[in-house]
């Protein structure tokens, strides 16, 4: 791949996309955002551990 096959970085900020943007009203967070985004931490279910799949599956890995 050549460097003069690339997109120059200019035509990136000619995008109408970015233009869009430019011009879109900045969106201002609630006082709660914190407090929020920490409950939802907290409220997310634990995934297993990896090692818990592979006891599961080793019973039927003896049967094929």
């Amino acid at each position: 791949m050549n460097r003069n096959d690339l997109q120059s970085d200019d035509s990136f900020e000619s995008d109408a996309v970015w233009k869009l943007l430019d011009e879109a009203a900045p969106a201002k967070p609630r006082a709660s955002f914190a407090d929020d985004v920490v409950r939802m931490a907290k409220l997310e279910p634990v995934a297993e551990p990896w090692w818990k799949s592979w006891r599961v599956m080793l019973p039927s890995a003896g049967l094929a």
